[in-house]
């Protein structure tokens, strides 16, 4: 029986550079694996800026515009691999970083997904500025990510049978997709780490007016909201505790503190203004 094939899943929207320096990447990877590239809704790719990427390479060009969920559910349709990764257009992987997550899977067979350390660039004016090296010890547990999203796309490789029986990408939201996808796939089984640095996300200055800004971080609201009743809807249904109470611990933590705040302001109250104290039933205050 031969090893465990990787499909690389690529989301790309009218980004040619930044996907050229993300195929650089993939060139210096020591594992055999497959690109699978969906090009969503704009001008054709260049092939020659795939060549050499993989022992094959897969474009889906769409004629229009499918957001972030749909083409990564198209690419992730499209792979064969046992193993895959949601690798976007404008981040990178070091050598060797394929190789040494598949072995991690290949070694942990109860694990249903890797996860690494990723540095954090800041791209502006032809410059990159290194923000934040992160380098997780600790396995993150599902109170955590239930919290919020803890992991990267890049950098993390996961089983594809798991990822077919949690449903594969939900379709409901076009933003915070991958949160979803992990808190499910985290049902089934532990996200490993390995805490060595083996991948770069690339970010940029914040160049958009403030309605478009508003706009964008209204999409993740939208989608969080409809993710929490999702779970939550699930669980009812279903009469169990599941992510819908995991999710929504948080926000139910801090009505107990508001709460609990709120008591101890009233015995301290009562007990530095005793004339306050109401008598029996009664809704007067004593004289």
């Amino acid at each position: 029986m031969g090893s465990p094939s990787i499909s690389v899943v690529t989301r790309t929207f009218g980004r040619p550079d930044a996907l050229a320096r993300a195929a650089e990447g993939l060139r210096m990877q020591t594992a055999v694996f497959d690109w699978v590239v969906v090009n969503d809704g704009e001008d054709p790719i260049d092939a020659g800026s795939l060549s050499g990427v993989g022992i094959a390479q897969t474009v889906i060009d769409e004629a229009e515009h499918l957001g972030r969920a749909r083409a990564a559910k198209m690419g992730l349709d499209a792979a064969t691999g046992d193993y895959l990764m949601l690798h976007d257009d404008d981040d990178a992987l070091v050598p060797q970083a394929l190789e040494r997550l598949s072995h991690y899977l290949d070694a942990h067979s109860d694990d249903i997904a890797v996860t690494c350390g990723y540095e954090k660039v800041l791209e502006e004016g032809g410059r990159q500025t290194l923000l934040k090296r992160h380098a997780p010890e600790l396995l993150p547990t599902l109170y955590d990510m239930a919290e919020r999203n803890r992991i990267l796309t890049i950098g993390t490789l996961f089983r594809a049978s798991t990822y077919r029986e949690v449903g594969g990408m939900n379709m409901r939201v076009d933003a915070l997709e991958d949160w979803d996808l992990w808190l499910r796939l985290m049902t089934k089984g532990d996200i490993g780490v390995i805490p060595d640095i083996l991948a770069r996300q690339f970010v940029r200055p914040d160049t958009q007016t403030g309605d478009a800004a508003n706009s964008h971080r209204r999409e993740h609201e939208i989608a969080r909201v409809r993710l929490l009743n999702t779970w939550l809807r699930a669980d009812i249904e279903a009469g169990r505790t599941g992510l819908g109470e995991l999710a929504h611990r948080p926000h139910a933590r801090f009505i107990e503190e508001s709460r609990d705040r709120l008591r101890r302001a009233g015995a301290l109250k009562r007990k530095i203004m005793p004339w306050t104290r109401k008598s029996g039933s009664s809704n007067t205050e004593t004289e």
